[in-house]
Parts: structure tokens; sequence; C-alpha cells
């Protein structure tokens, strides 16, 4: 990383220079604006260090100057021996990410700051993903949290100054920061409007209170933490990425969870539901018909001479035609109908309250959607038999016999045609 250091002293350069080198980064240094911006002209910087006497200008009037300048996306921190909430104020406003007073600046401290740009972090690239809502009544307390996240790249953040603000916004965030104090309505009160609706979202209170026994309250109101202010701006960001690691493993580990749920009831080939999952389907919308008095049919449907295609074509291309059909009769069916493969070239399709004659005009939709297909082997035309059978009174393994007798018929009768079964 190339950083940037405007300081009139050398004795600070100096120290400043074995600090960056001694962690491995390129050191540029410059004693007055003028130099610094012949700097930024001619290399590629990534972040700033500036003190606030400078040899031609002060540290004020260069953070104004970057401001309206293309460079005002660098981070830029100001390092000084003078501290004031009404400087630190103006800075911050200015776009400065820290104020850092030199006696407190050491290498591992100077580190820590160069290391939040850098792209290692894993939870930290997954934040800048993440939204985040901050609400606090103080101007400068926003700016300042706001700044605190942009020092690491997170620019998906926005701030409130009015609790109703944020209560009335349809977003929901990932993150919320909230002050305890807050005009009209405590952030507890806040905290758990939001905990109704905000169920896994990272909810952290930040105030100047420290009796235990208020900390306690909030953490049992369903915070996740509570930060004391005033706040140093690297353990409040440690408290953030501890939060985000747990709950982006959380995140990661229930949608691994799901992604296990999926596999185990999906066909691997055909990415419909496999044969166990669907059996058990007919099965249910069986009870759920007969409890609510509806209708509920099936068809078991069979590629004509599907051997043929692969004793032609070979078993890649046979693949792709078992692939290409199944994703053919998922689009064609509704949200609340299932599509599984029954086995080798079959397909089983439960449409749940629909009775034969309505599930007619669904398997000809299907033959005929199949019949018009195309494949990447030119030449290849693929047909498909289907048998369809109202469910009365059977069992599951009769309704599934009753629609395999159905298509056993439309073989029979030529192939590329649906036949139907009324018990």
């Amino acid at each position: 990383m190339n950083i940037l250091h405007i300081e009139q002293s050398m004795l600070i350069r100096e120290m400043t220079y074995d600090m960056v080198t001694d962690i491995g980064h390129k050191y540029y240094s410059a004693k007055s604006a003028e130099e610094a911006f012949s700097i930024l002209e001619s290399k590629e910087i990534q972040f700033i260090i500036t003190g606030l006497e400078l040899a031609d200008s002060t540290g004020e009037a260069l953070m104004e100057s970057l401001l309206k300048s293309d460079y005002k996306e660098v981070p830029a921190i100001v390092l000084t021996s003078r501290d004031s909430l009404e400087i630190r104020k103006k800075l911050f406003d200015l776009g400065a990410v820290d104020y850092i007073v030199k006696d407190s600046m050491t290498g591992v401290k100077l580190k820590a700051y160069i290391e939040a740009f850098e792209v290692k972090d894993d939870v930290i690239n997954k934040m800048r993903n993440r939204s985040i809502a901050v609400l606090d009544d103080s101007r400068l307390v926003n700016t300042l949290i706001k700044n605190i996240f942009e020092l690491h790249g997170i620019k998906n953040v926005d701030v409130y100054s009015e609790p109703e603000s944020l209560l009335d916004s349809d977003k929901e965030y990932d993150i919320y920061i909230l002050d305890l104090i807050l005009p009209g309505i405590s952030g507890e009160e806040v905290l758990l409007q939001l905990r109704k609706k905000a169920h896994n979202s990272i909810i952290i209170l930040i105030s100047s209170i420290s009796h235990y026994k208020t900390i306690s309250n909030i953490l049992s109101s369903g915070a996740d933490d509570f930060i004391m202010k005033p706040f140093d701006a690297s353990v409040f960001m440690a408290r953030i990425k501890a939060h985000s690691r747990n709950f982006i493993l959380r995140e990661e580990l229930e949608n691994a969870n799901r992604e296990l749920a999926k596999a185990a009831i999906t066909d691997g080939l055909t990415q419909v539901f496999n044969h166990k999952y669907i059996v058990d389907r007919v099965k249910e919308e069986m009870e759920r018909a007969k409890r609510y008095g509806q209708s509920v049919s099936i068809f078991l449907f069979d590629i004509d001479n599907f051997k043929g295609v692969n004793d032609i074509y070979g078993h890649q291309i046979g693949d792709e035609v078992l692939r290409s059909i199944a994703g053919v009769m998922k689009n064609l069916v509704r949200g609340s109908d299932c599509v599984g493969r029954y086995g080798g070239e079959e397909f089983l399709v439960i449409l749940p309250e629909t009775d034969i004659e309505s599930a007619k005009i669904v398997g000809e939709k299907i033959r005929t959607a199949i019949e018009k297909m195309t494949f990447s082997q030119e030449d290849l035309k693929v047909t498909m038999s289907g048998g369809g059978v109202q469910f009365i009174d059977q069992t599951a393994i009769e309704l599934i016999k009753t629609a395999d007798e159905g298509l056993y018929q439309a073989k029979h009768n030529g192939k590329n045609q649906n036949a139907y079964v009324v018990d």
C-alpha cells in the first residue's frame, strides 16, 4: 500500500517512516499541501496521514481541498498533538476517518489502521455487502461512526438522527447501531420494536451510561452488545467484526443446511424432486385432498423410445434430453404443483386442487411442449406419453399404479399421447 504522510516536523516524519516501512508499506512524505497534491498526482496513494500544522497551510485547509478534489475517496486520518472536540468535529465534517493524538500513535495502532484497507480480511469483505443503520441524535457521533465504517471500505451505511425515521423505514438492516438516550423515545424501546421485525439482525447500543444494571437490562432486552462512549475506533470495529463474523457464520451454516436439505430431495441429474420425495409428496397431497374435500390428480410421463436416443446419440445427449425435459415441465406447471423424476426416463407430476378434466389441459400442454423441443443435436426430436388419474379413494401405490396403466395405454395406442383412467 502507498501511504502519504503530510507533516512539517522532520522528526515525526522519520518516526512515521519507520512505522510504515516496518509493516511493509511504501512511504511518501510531504511538508506542505502543495507537495502533497504533487505526490497525489504522480503516485497511486491509498492512505493519507496528515498533521494539523503544515509548511504552507493547515491540516483543516488540506482536508477542505481534498474534499473538493479527485482524491476525496482516499481515506485520511489526522495525527496531531492538539486535541479538542471542536477541532475533531470540524475535521470529521471534512471527511477525516479518524483523529489521533500523536502521543497515542504506535506502530501497532498504525498497522491496525492500514490493515483495515487490505482485502485479506474476509469478514470485512463480506460486511461490505451488508446494510447498516446508525441512529444517534448527535451529528458528530453519526459522522464518526460512518467514518469508521468507511475507513474499512464499508459504505452501505445509513444514518438517522430521529428514531421515528428509522422505525418508519421499510428497510431492514443487517446491523443496527443505536444510541441509548434519544429524544422522545429510549434506545431500549427502539431496540424492542426493531427486534420484532429484525429477528436475526445485529443490534448494538451505545451510550455513556455505565451502570451495570442498565447494561444488563439492555442485553436482556435483545441487544447483541453494549459499547461505551467515548469509544476507540479500532475497539469499536473489532466488536462489530466479532458479531458480524458470528452473523455470517450462522448465515452460511443455515445456507449449507438448506443446500443439504435440498440435495436430499433433489434428483442430481435433472434437478427436479427425486423418487422418494415425489412419492412421499403424493401421499401428503392425497391426505390434504381428503381433509379439505379437494381434488388432486397425478401424471406419470415416459419419454418415448429413450433407449434409442442413448444408443444412437450417446448417453451425454441422453442426459441433456432428461435435463431439458425436466426444466420445461417445471416451467409449465404452477408453483403449487410438483415435478419429480420417478425413475429412468419417467417423470411424475402432482397437480393439487385439480380434477381430471383440468389435468387433461395440463397434460396436453406438457406433451405438445416436449414435442416442439430442440436439442444440441439438431436432428433429434423427442416425444413423451403420459397417463393421468384423479385421486378418488386409493392408496398412493394404487394411484401411481393406475397412472402407470394409463401410460401403458398411451404407449399401446401409438405413443406421443396421453391416456386417462377414471375409477
